[in-house]
């Protein structure tokens, strides 16, 4: 699991990288997808990027940078109160 915030964290980051379109396009589908408290399910992801490069890119982030498994624990813990 992870969060809407972790998506669009990861598009910010990446903002010189990622056309203005193509983010666009893949925030819609995560908000779209995510739960209403804004977690989304690990098994959209590829739905999600719709590019497999993106996609790996972003799962070595959520696994390994600090701050987004920070965000992801959060929306997570927040689910359960």
């Amino acid at each position: 699991m992870y969060a809407v915030a972790n998506v669009e964290k990861f598009l910010s980051d990446n903002k010189g990288k990622i056309s203005h379109q193509k983010a666009a396009a893949i925030l819609k589908r995560a908000r779209k997808q995510g739960e209403p408290d804004g977690v989304l399910m690990a098994g959209m992801s590829k739905d999600l990027w719709r590019d497999a490069k993106l996609e790996t890119q972003f799962g070595q982030v959520l696994t390994n940078d600090v701050e987004h498994i920070e965000m992801s624990f959060r929306a997570i813990r927040a689910r359960k109160h």
